[in-house]
């Protein structure tokens, strides 16, 4: 349109119910410290379509202000440049020092959708409903994912953030690998 932005998305799922995958994450648990206080998450992984993600968070002691159990998902292997953080659980201080959370990935749900609209009559909220409609998680004014891809990275980390707003990191990897049939 002459003097208007246009944009367009569009947006394919594929579905395969063959396929059939599993995840590997290379460590069962993470830790972290500070002063008198310390955390711990236990992953557990198990297998299904879609395979799952269990853990439970630990602490003990008062340093700190929060303690966040994050997934975070980059497009592309070996890059985390551009990401997306997902918060699994969260203690703050005064919580009861013991959550459980669980992640299985968001599936694609087999549909072609194209989105257009003029720049100057975007509404962040008419493509946030397309957006849950198709199955997508994201906070509200935050990214969003539609599906996940045996080719993103994948890391789950514990975060601690002590009272000077110091951070306190411990990551594990983790992939997806196809079964075999």
């Amino acid at each position: 349109m002459m003097g208007k932005d246009i944009w367009v998305f569009f947006l394919y799922f594929e579905t395969d119910g063959s396929r059939s995958y599993s995840v590997r994450c290379e460590k069962d648990s993470l830790a972290v410290a500070n002063g008198s206080t310390s955390a711990t998450a236990v992953i557990k992984v198990v297998d299904g379509n879609p395979p799952k993600i269990l853990a439970s968070m630990r602490s003990n002691g008062a340093d700190y202000e929060r303690i966040d159990l994050i997934l975070d998902r980059a497009i592309g292997k070996g890059s985390l440049q551009d990401s997306i953080q997902q918060e699994l659980a969260t203690l703050t201080r005064g919580d009861d020092g013991y959550k459980e959370a669980s992640w299985s990935p968001v599936k694609g749900n087999g549909v072609e959708v194209v989105w257009i609209f003029s720049s100057s009559g975007f509404q962040r909220g008419n493509l946030k409903d397309l957006l849950e409609v198709l199955g997508a998680g994201g906070k509200e004014t935050g990214d969003f994912i539609i599906a996940d891809d045996p080719a993103m990275s994948y890391q789950i980390g514990l975060m601690l953030e002590g009272g000077s707003k110091s951070q306190i990191n411990d990551w594990a990897g983790f992939e997806f690998v196809k079964n075999l049939l």
